[in-house]
């Protein structure tokens, strides 16, 4: 019984920087997604109301709605078509950075689309591409988790496993040390 208090009173080593810079940017991202639903559902409001506004008009003047009406109401559909464009792209690469390497293919194929008349979001279009480019793509994920691995970054749980890994230095390990080794694990350490 001695030995399973041991074992459970001991610290699991883990990364609080890590920790932390993935907590704020989780949270960072949270927040930026929120404020952009927020602007979008605004620019919808506004395009709602400025409708309803125009349709209002014409019901009111037969002139407008027989005449300026056909030559109006499709620039003004795609003026409409166009600034949901633009915020898609907002939202798309904020909530994908990771995208912008893709851009030029993403963007083609979603011109192409709005070309042909059927528009899609960008998240469909960037999910059809990574199924259409799926060896590429894992080969680019492959070689991103590499690259941030060669760096010395903490990948996963608290990088347990990596070169550069030092187990939790608490009171208790440190009264157990050597003179000599607590003295190199506490070499560049500032309180």
């Amino acid at each position: 019984m001695a030995g399973e208090e041991s074992q459970s009173t001991t610290p699991a080593p883990f990364n609080a920087d890590a920790l932390a810079g993935h907590i704020r940017q989780e949270v960072r991202g949270a927040l930026t997604e929120f404020a952009q639903q927020a602007q979008q559902s605004q620019a919808q409001q506004q395009a709602v109301r400025q409708q309803q506004a125009y349709a209002a008009q014409a019901q009111r003047d037969p002139i407008v709605s027989q005449v300026v009406e056909p030559y109006v109401a499709p620039a003004l559909r795609a003026v409409a078509v166009q600034s949901q464009a633009a915020m898609d792209a907002v939202l798309f690469y904020n909530r994908h950075p990771e995208a912008s390497r893709y851009q030029q293919e993403i963007e083609g194929d979603f011109n192409r689309m709005m070309q042909a008349g059927t528009p899609f979001d960008r998240e469909t279009v960037y999910r059809h591409w990574i199924g259409a480019n799926v060896d590429r793509y894992q080969k680019d994920r492959h070689d991103d988790v590499q690259r941030t691995a060669a760096r010395g970054a903490t990948l996963g749980a608290p990088g347990i496993g990596r070169a550069d890994y030092l187990p939790t230095l608490d009171g208790e390990t440190a009264r157990q040390m050597p003179f000599e080794q607590l003295e190199k694990a506490l070499e560049g350490v500032k309180f």
